[in-house]
């Protein structure tokens, strides 16, 4: 057991466990990497949150990309990975009024990782944490707070987790936290 933890807490068990959608190109194999780099820089409980809870949607250089996304099937796989469905208890066996009866939120941090060219990856991990931050915070949530003050609660987060401000260095010279 104490192997697998180990395990789990390395670079391969996190792209192991990394949900993320996207092209599959050499790039964003990179950017896959550098999420997963950010995630192990977390506290441990909330990068194993992350990854139970999130996807990740890699935003590329692209022009265009179309993909089919079978929601009901991807929720159904993060339903049973999360032990919340167990498909081998027939007397479990999930209808379509459980599943409305299911939290089905499907937490999605958007990257566009075309946006962050020309920054070094230590910015880019901080804009990966910048966006997590949001995310432990609830700001994905119907009447969460926003504009400035989520900002601020999201650079706060990730700068006690080692990172540095992603956003604050955009404000106006003079302003002070």
């Amino acid at each position: 057991m104490e192997k697998y933890e180990r395990w789990k807490d390395s670079i391969d068990g996190v792209l192991h466990d990394l949900a993320v959608v996207g092209d599959v190109t050499e790039v964003d194999e990179e950017s896959r990497y550098l999420i997963a780099r950010t995630l192990l820089k977390l506290p441990k409980n909330v990068r194993r949150r992350v990854l139970e809870e999130v996807t990740f949607v890699i935003a590329g250089g692209a022009y265009g990309t179309l993909v089919e996304l079978n929601l009901g099937a991807y929720v159904m796989d993060r339903l049973i990975k999360s032990g919340k469905i167990d498909p081998s208890n027939r007397a479990s066996s999930v209808t379509y009024s459980d599943l409305l009866n299911i939290d089905m939120g499907l937490p999605l941090i958007i990257l566009n990782f075309a946006a962050m060219e020309g920054k070094s990856k230590r910015e880019k991990m901080a804009i990966i944490a910048h966006e997590i931050a949001h995310y432990v915070l609830g700001h994905h949530k119907p009447f969460s707070s926003g504009g400035d003050k989520a900002e601020k609660e999201a650079d706060d987060l990730m700068e006690k987790w080692g990172f540095p401000p992603a956003y604050r260095t955009t404000r106006p010279r003079g302003k002070t936290r």
